[in-house]
């Protein structure tokens, strides 16, 4: 190979992976906010099978002490921020793009405080 003739030519760069549509993460807050409904009612049945659950429902009303007062309130209130700001954003510019993707991800994070809230509620 002379010092005239280019090397092997490097690969194209592979592209990044585009983040999600604006259509998708609508569709995709939106299941997620109807899916935590049936989620989160079906985990108590996990406290609630337990000798100690059972007993905080007849009796002791100290049950849930694990989390702080308004939790669960807080948890559910963001979830619907969170879904409606996903929602309400508009389409354009990469800014409210960003917004709608930490919205999304605040629904699922504040989502799974909702649930761990109902599993360690007879902690």
């Amino acid at each position: 190979m002379s010092a005239d003739t280019p090397g092997p030519a490097s690969p194209p760069p592979s592209p990044s992976p585009r983040p999600p549509s604006a259509r998708r993460l609508r569709r995709r807050s939106v299941l997620w906010a109807l899916v935590l409904v049936p989620v989160w009612l079906g985990a108590w049945v996990v406290p609630l099978s337990t000798e100690r659950g059972t007993a905080c429902v007849m009796a002791d009303p100290v049950c849930g002490a694990l989390w702080p007062e308004g939790t669960l309130q807080f948890a559910l209130a963001a979830v619907v921020i969170a879904c409606c700001t996903v929602l309400v954003a508009p389409d354009r510019g990469a800014r409210n793009a960003r917004v709608r993707r930490v919205a999304y991800r605040a629904q699922l994070l504040f989502s799974c405080v909702a649930v761990l809230w109902v599993l360690t509620w007879a902690v």
